[in-house]
Protein backbone atom coordinates (compact mmCIF):
# COMPACT_ATOMS: atom_id res chain seq x y z
CA UNK A 1 0.00 0.00 0.00
CA UNK A 2 2.77 2.59 0.43
CA UNK A 3 3.65 2.41 -3.32
CA UNK A 4 0.09 2.92 -4.35
CA UNK A 5 -0.14 6.04 -1.59
CA UNK A 6 2.97 7.27 -2.70
CA UNK A 7 1.36 6.94 -6.38
CA UNK A 8 -1.37 8.66 -5.68
CA UNK A 9 -0.27 11.39 -3.37
CA UNK A 10 1.40 13.11 -6.97
CA UNK A 11 -1.90 12.79 -8.32
CA UNK A 12 -3.55 15.09 -6.17
CA UNK A 13 -4.70 18.39 -7.65
CA UNK A 14 -2.03 20.75 -6.48
CA UNK A 15 -3.10 24.17 -4.69
CA UNK A 16 -1.15 27.29 -4.41
CA UNK A 17 -2.72 30.09 -2.46
CA UNK A 18 -5.39 28.19 -1.27
CA UNK A 19 -6.23 28.23 -5.28
CA UNK A 20 -6.12 25.19 -7.57
CA UNK A 21 -2.94 24.96 -9.37
CA UNK A 22 -1.39 22.79 -12.15
CA UNK A 23 -2.33 19.70 -11.92
CA UNK A 24 -1.18 16.22 -13.33
CA UNK A 25 -2.17 15.67 -16.79
CA UNK A 26 -1.93 11.64 -16.46
CA UNK A 27 -1.96 9.98 -12.96
CA UNK A 28 1.54 8.62 -11.55
CA UNK A 29 2.60 5.03 -11.87
CA UNK A 30 2.78 2.91 -9.67
CA UNK A 31 6.14 1.42 -9.16
CA UNK A 32 5.67 -1.45 -7.17
CA UNK A 33 8.60 -4.02 -9.02
CA UNK A 34 10.79 -6.44 -7.28
CA UNK A 35 14.64 -6.94 -7.96
CA UNK A 36 16.40 -9.65 -9.18
CA UNK A 37 17.97 -10.06 -5.33
CA UNK A 38 15.90 -12.02 -2.65
CA UNK A 39 13.74 -9.48 -0.40
CA UNK A 40 10.57 -9.31 1.04
CA UNK A 41 10.22 -5.66 0.18
CA UNK A 42 9.78 -3.87 -3.52
CA UNK A 43 12.30 -1.34 -4.56
CA UNK A 44 10.27 1.23 -3.64
CA UNK A 45 9.80 0.11 -0.35
CA UNK A 46 13.15 -0.01 0.06
CA UNK A 47 14.28 2.79 -1.27
CA UNK A 48 11.67 5.06 1.24
CA UNK A 49 12.52 2.82 3.50
CA UNK A 50 9.21 1.68 4.43
CA UNK A 51 6.82 -1.37 5.10
CA UNK A 52 5.83 -3.60 2.38
CA UNK A 53 2.26 -4.12 3.47
CA UNK A 54 -0.65 -5.15 0.65
CA UNK A 55 -3.83 -5.28 1.48
CA UNK A 56 -5.61 -8.34 2.96
CA UNK A 57 -6.94 -11.40 1.72
CA UNK A 58 -10.65 -10.45 1.67
CA UNK A 59 -9.91 -7.10 -0.40
CA UNK A 60 -7.77 -8.96 -3.15
CA UNK A 61 -10.98 -9.16 -5.76
CA UNK A 62 -10.85 -5.20 -5.04
CA UNK A 63 -7.29 -4.94 -5.38
CA UNK A 64 -8.19 -6.42 -9.29
CA UNK A 65 -10.79 -3.90 -9.80
CA UNK A 66 -9.12 -0.80 -9.34
CA UNK A 67 -6.56 -2.36 -11.55
CA UNK A 68 -8.95 -3.00 -14.41
CA UNK A 69 -10.13 0.63 -13.76
CA UNK A 70 -6.73 1.55 -13.66
CA UNK A 71 -5.65 0.23 -17.07
CA UNK A 72 -9.39 1.68 -18.34
CA UNK A 73 -8.71 5.10 -16.93
CA UNK A 74 -5.58 5.05 -18.61
CA UNK A 75 -6.74 4.27 -22.69
CA UNK A 76 -9.77 7.17 -21.91
CA UNK A 77 -7.22 9.63 -20.76
CA UNK A 78 -4.73 9.04 -23.00
CA UNK A 79 -6.32 8.67 -26.53
CA UNK A 80 -4.82 10.16 -29.02
CA UNK A 81 -6.29 12.48 -31.87
CA UNK A 82 -5.74 10.27 -35.22
CA UNK A 83 -6.71 13.06 -37.51
CA UNK A 84 -3.84 13.99 -39.99
CA UNK A 85 -4.64 17.95 -39.17
CA UNK A 86 -4.71 17.28 -35.53
CA UNK A 87 -2.82 19.85 -33.30
CA UNK A 88 -0.58 18.82 -30.30
CA UNK A 89 -0.78 21.44 -27.51
CA UNK A 90 1.50 22.94 -25.76
CA UNK A 91 3.42 20.62 -23.23
CA UNK A 92 2.23 17.49 -25.09
CA UNK A 93 4.20 15.13 -27.48
CA UNK A 94 1.47 13.86 -28.99
CA UNK A 95 -2.48 15.51 -30.13
CA UNK A 96 -4.72 13.93 -27.60
CA UNK A 97 -8.48 13.75 -27.93
CA UNK A 98 -8.85 15.68 -24.50
CA UNK A 99 -7.43 18.97 -23.50
CA UNK A 100 -4.76 19.34 -21.05
CA UNK A 101 -7.52 20.81 -18.94
CA UNK A 102 -10.04 18.25 -19.20
CA UNK A 103 -7.26 15.37 -18.52
CA UNK A 104 -6.29 17.50 -14.91
CA UNK A 105 -10.08 17.11 -14.10
CA UNK A 106 -10.07 13.51 -14.96
CA UNK A 107 -6.91 12.55 -13.08
CA UNK A 108 -8.69 14.45 -9.94
CA UNK A 109 -11.16 11.83 -10.25
CA UNK A 110 -9.32 9.36 -10.27
CA UNK A 111 -7.22 10.45 -7.14
CA UNK A 112 -10.19 10.94 -5.20
CA UNK A 113 -11.55 7.14 -5.65
CA UNK A 114 -7.95 5.88 -5.17
CA UNK A 115 -7.92 8.22 -2.03
CA UNK A 116 -11.36 5.78 -0.80
CA UNK A 117 -9.73 3.12 -1.07
CA UNK A 118 -6.36 4.11 1.04
CA UNK A 119 -8.99 4.56 3.55
CA UNK A 120 -11.26 1.61 2.72
CA UNK A 121 -7.85 -0.46 3.26
CA UNK A 122 -7.23 1.40 6.64
CA UNK A 123 -10.97 0.12 7.81
CA UNK A 124 -10.36 -2.92 6.67
CA UNK A 125 -7.11 -2.89 8.37
CA UNK A 126 -8.39 -2.26 11.88
CA UNK A 127 -10.86 -4.66 11.80
CA UNK A 128 -8.41 -7.80 10.83
CA UNK A 129 -5.53 -6.98 13.05
CA UNK A 130 -8.46 -6.96 16.25
CA UNK A 131 -9.24 -10.00 14.33
CA UNK A 132 -5.63 -11.18 14.61
CA UNK A 133 -4.36 -10.48 11.05
CA UNK A 134 -1.36 -9.19 12.96
CA UNK A 135 -1.46 -11.81 16.02
CA UNK A 136 -0.82 -11.22 19.33
CA UNK A 137 -0.65 -15.02 20.10
CA UNK A 138 -0.97 -18.30 18.14
CA UNK A 139 -4.79 -18.28 18.68
CA UNK A 140 -5.45 -14.62 17.36
CA UNK A 141 -3.66 -15.82 13.64
CA UNK A 142 -5.59 -19.13 13.83
CA UNK A 143 -8.93 -17.13 14.05
CA UNK A 144 -8.01 -14.63 11.07
CA UNK A 145 -7.20 -17.33 9.03
CA UNK A 146 -10.29 -19.47 10.32
CA UNK A 147 -12.33 -16.37 9.10
CA UNK A 148 -10.81 -15.86 5.52
CA UNK A 149 -11.26 -19.90 5.09
CA UNK A 150 -14.67 -19.91 6.10
CA UNK A 151 -15.04 -16.84 3.23
CA UNK A 152 -13.43 -18.80 0.54
CA UNK A 153 -15.52 -22.22 1.62
CA UNK A 154 -18.42 -20.35 1.04
CA UNK A 155 -17.50 -18.82 -2.18
CA UNK A 156 -16.75 -22.31 -3.08
CA UNK A 157 -20.44 -23.38 -2.36
CA UNK A 158 -21.97 -20.80 -3.84
CA UNK A 159 -20.19 -21.59 -6.87
CA UNK A 160 -19.09 -24.66 -6.82
CA UNK A 161 -16.05 -26.00 -9.71
CA UNK A 162 -16.75 -26.83 -13.10
CA UNK A 163 -16.79 -30.81 -13.05
CA UNK A 164 -14.36 -32.57 -15.66
CA UNK A 165 -15.45 -33.97 -18.53
CA UNK A 166 -14.61 -37.82 -18.88
CA UNK A 167 -12.25 -37.30 -21.80
CA UNK A 168 -12.04 -40.93 -22.33
CA UNK A 169 -16.08 -40.86 -23.23
CA UNK A 170 -15.99 -38.68 -25.97
CA UNK A 171 -15.46 -39.03 -29.72
CA UNK A 172 -12.23 -38.33 -30.47
CA UNK A 173 -13.64 -35.28 -32.94
CA UNK A 174 -15.07 -33.46 -29.81
CA UNK A 175 -12.56 -33.65 -27.41
CA UNK A 176 -10.57 -30.42 -28.53
CA UNK A 177 -14.39 -28.31 -28.79
CA UNK A 178 -15.11 -29.78 -25.14
CA UNK A 179 -11.80 -29.24 -23.53
CA UNK A 180 -11.78 -25.42 -24.59
CA UNK A 181 -15.36 -24.79 -23.63
CA UNK A 182 -14.27 -26.73 -20.37
CA UNK A 183 -11.11 -24.52 -19.83
CA UNK A 184 -13.01 -21.34 -20.65
CA UNK A 185 -15.95 -21.94 -17.94
CA UNK A 186 -13.02 -22.62 -15.40
CA UNK A 187 -11.36 -19.29 -15.88
CA UNK A 188 -14.51 -17.87 -15.63
CA UNK A 189 -14.95 -19.89 -12.06
CA UNK A 190 -11.57 -19.05 -11.00
CA UNK A 191 -13.05 -14.96 -10.86
CA UNK A 192 -16.02 -16.25 -8.80
CA UNK A 193 -13.50 -17.53 -6.32
CA UNK A 194 -12.32 -14.44 -5.15
CA UNK A 195 -12.30 -12.64 -2.37
CA UNK A 196 -14.15 -9.21 -1.81
CA UNK A 197 -15.54 -7.00 0.76
CA UNK A 198 -18.93 -8.00 1.75
CA UNK A 199 -21.99 -6.01 2.36
CA UNK A 200 -21.39 -6.78 6.34
CA UNK A 201 -17.82 -5.57 6.03
CA UNK A 202 -16.56 -2.29 7.19
CA UNK A 203 -16.08 -0.21 4.11
CA UNK A 204 -18.00 -1.96 1.62
CA UNK A 205 -20.47 0.41 0.98
CA UNK A 206 -18.06 3.51 0.45
CA UNK A 207 -16.03 1.49 -2.12
CA UNK A 208 -19.32 0.91 -3.81
CA UNK A 209 -20.48 4.24 -3.53
CA UNK A 210 -17.00 5.91 -4.83
CA UNK A 211 -16.92 4.04 -8.03
CA UNK A 212 -20.78 4.67 -8.93
CA UNK A 213 -19.37 8.37 -8.28
CA UNK A 214 -16.28 7.97 -10.56
CA UNK A 215 -17.87 6.53 -13.50
CA UNK A 216 -20.52 9.63 -12.76
CA UNK A 217 -17.90 12.00 -12.88
CA UNK A 218 -15.97 10.78 -15.52
CA UNK A 219 -18.72 10.49 -17.51
CA UNK A 220 -20.36 14.12 -16.79
CA UNK A 221 -16.87 15.35 -18.11
CA UNK A 222 -15.72 13.49 -20.57
CA UNK A 223 -19.34 12.86 -23.00
CA UNK A 224 -19.45 16.75 -23.14
CA UNK A 225 -16.07 17.70 -23.77
CA UNK A 226 -15.86 14.88 -26.51
CA UNK A 227 -18.99 15.60 -28.07
CA UNK A 228 -17.57 19.24 -29.08
CA UNK A 229 -17.28 20.27 -32.65
CA UNK A 230 -13.47 20.10 -31.94
CA UNK A 231 -13.36 16.26 -32.08
CA UNK A 232 -14.18 13.88 -34.87
CA UNK A 233 -16.80 11.45 -35.12
CA UNK A 234 -14.39 8.40 -35.26
CA UNK A 235 -12.61 9.70 -32.00
CA UNK A 236 -16.71 10.34 -30.23
CA UNK A 237 -17.02 6.64 -31.52
CA UNK A 238 -13.58 5.46 -29.54
CA UNK A 239 -14.58 7.21 -26.59
CA UNK A 240 -18.24 5.82 -26.59
CA UNK A 241 -17.19 2.61 -27.31
CA UNK A 242 -14.74 2.88 -24.83
CA UNK A 243 -17.51 3.74 -22.12
CA UNK A 244 -19.27 0.66 -22.60
CA UNK A 245 -16.32 -1.57 -21.76
CA UNK A 246 -16.02 -0.08 -18.10
CA UNK A 247 -14.91 -3.08 -16.15
CA UNK A 248 -17.46 -3.20 -13.13
CA UNK A 249 -20.92 -4.05 -15.10
CA UNK A 250 -22.76 -3.88 -11.41
CA UNK A 251 -22.11 -1.91 -8.43
CA UNK A 252 -24.27 -3.29 -5.71
CA UNK A 253 -25.03 -1.01 -3.06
Amino acid sequence: MHCFQTANAQNKPATRDGQPSLSPVQRADINCRFTLAPTIKCSTCVENGAVCSPPYAIMEGNVIDLNAIMDWFDVLATMYDERDNAEIEEGDCYPFVFPRTIRRRLVAIFYDLCAVFIQVDKIHRRGAIAMGAQPTSPSDLSEYRSHVLARRQLLLALNPRPVEPVWACLEPHCVNEARNAWLGSLDNWKQTQVLRLAPTDPGYIAWCTAIQIFRDSITSIAHPAVLSDSVSVVDIERVLDHFEKFPIDHIPL
